[in-house]
């Protein structure tokens, strides 16, 4: 028996504190563990919820917080690394039993090879680049350039179509108006459904790329201040996220991805992949693409920005640009490379007292895109604070009724969490 409670990022809030998010979590957990607890001095579960949340420190969930993102946490980088031995002491400081299982999984990142492995142009009539878009990352930070994992690499060019959020229905919507979308760029804005379903639908309506940007309609409207005065996305955000369908390493698809697993051929995990060009870019390019659009205007509910912000423009459906605008063609490159690299997966464990082979399993991801301060570290301080209140209990005399585990996984941005094998199971059931 196993209940599971994955803590997502927590959303920037201008009406709630971190630490009111923190309590909602705690309160599954405890009230999940302690169903007729084990109290060995008497500690209630209603108690054991308040002694949590009274041990709460807003100053140590900053700490970590600022500790955990100096760097971005690169499933390949050194900060990882260093930040995952980090982890289990904390955990074996608390007095938690930790299990910890390493992984060779496939990961996708820009090309190191390639100067400029992702980057938009925008072409004339005669094929010369009248502008460029690229985000490039920062080396001395090591942020990686924007890209979406599992995008196809290569260059693709085309007339631009504004697509919407690049539904199944958005698409049939164009057809209905007699837009020809084969050979297009479509020009889509994050929300509504899946990143990589954006990409499936663009492939099967005949797309030949696709370029994806929030729309600041959506991640910062109108009376919402953008980042850092609020919690709305600056215009000139990127969106990086993976593209890949179905759960874990593509090349052992449903398995665990141990050192010695059969692995797909590429030719065969390929099928699992989107295979269409995809880049994000911010809506401040983006709106440059899209004041250029030729075509009628788009009906209400695809007018994105809002009127009175820097980027508004009336949006229309393309395909192609205006024939004054100077602009031809759009085309996309991307460069990717795929890599295994070693990952480790970290459990800290405290033993159930009287079924501890039933669980309750709590946790979430280490990796990053980037620093990652929202996305996962929130969730990463959530561990940490239910941590330490639970080795606080335990040192009163309290012990759980049945096992408690905190997950820590290590490579869930590229693709949703990688499957477990029997051996954690065992060395959890186990210690």
């Amino acid at each position: 028996f196993l209940f599971s409670l994955s803590l997502s990022s927590l959303p920037l809030s201008l009406s709630l504190s971190l630490l009111e998010y923190l309590l909602v979590d705690i309160k599954l957990l405890v009230l999940a563990a302690t169903l007729i607890a084990v109290t060995a001095q008497d500690i209630t579960t209603n108690d054991a919820i308040k002694r949590i949340k009274d041990q709460m420190d807003k100053d140590r969930v900053h700490t970590f917080i600022e500790s955990m993102t100096k760097l971005p946490r690169n499933t390949d980088s050194d900060f990882i690394k260093e930040k995952t031995k980090d982890l289990k002491k904390i955990f074996r400081d608390l007095g938690f039993k930790v299990v910890s299982k390493k992984y060779n999984v496939l990961q996708c990142f820009p090309d190191k090879t390639v100067e400029k492995p992702s980057f938009t142009e925008i072409l004339d009539a005669a094929g010369s680049v009248k502008d460029t878009f690229s985000e490039n990352g920062n080396v001395t930070k090591k942020i990686l350039p924007a890209f979406n994992a599992w995008s196809d690499s290569g260059t693709v060019q085309g007339k631009p179509v504004y697509v919407n959020y690049a539904r199944k229905e958005d698409f049939e919507h164009l057809q209905n108006k007699s837009i020809n979308l084969k050979d297009t760029i479509g020009i889509a804005r994050y929300g509504k459904i899946y990143r990589g379903d954006k990409a499936k639908f663009a492939k099967k309506f005949g797309l030949k790329g696709l370029i994806i940007y929030n729309d600041v309609a959506d991640y910062s409207p109108e009376n919402v201040k953008a980042m850092p005065n609020g919690p709305g996305l600056s215009d000139k955000g990127i969106q990086r996220g993976t593209l890949k369908d179905g759960l874990g390493d593509p090349s052992t698809h449903l398995w665990p991805s141990t050192k010695y697993a059969y692995r797909t051929p590429e030719s065969e995990y390929k099928e699992l992949l989107p295979g269409i060009v995809v880049m994000p870019i911010s809506h401040e390019n983006a709106a440059k693409l899209l004041k250029q659009l030729d075509g009628d205007p788009v009906k209400d509910d695809w007018q994105g920005s809002y009127k009175g912000h820097t980027t508004y423009t009336e949006y229309k459906y393309g395909p192609g640009f205006k024939k004054n605008s100077g602009f031809d063609e759009i085309r996309i490159t991307v460069a990717l490379e795929y890599r295994v690299v070693e990952v480790e997966n970290v459990f800290a464990v405290m033993r159930g007292a009287q079924e501890p082979d039933r669980w309750v399993m709590i946790g979430n991801h280490r990796d990053t895109w980037v620093n990652g301060a929202v996305d996962a570290t929130t969730g990463l301080a959530t561990l940490h604070e239910i941590a330490n209140g639970m080795s606080q209990l335990k040192k009163s005399g309290w012990k759980p009724r049945r096992t408690i585990v905190l997950a820590s996984w290590a490579a869930e941005v590229r693709f949703p969490p990688q499957i477990c094998d029997l051996s954690v199971c065992l060395s959890v059931c186990l210690s």
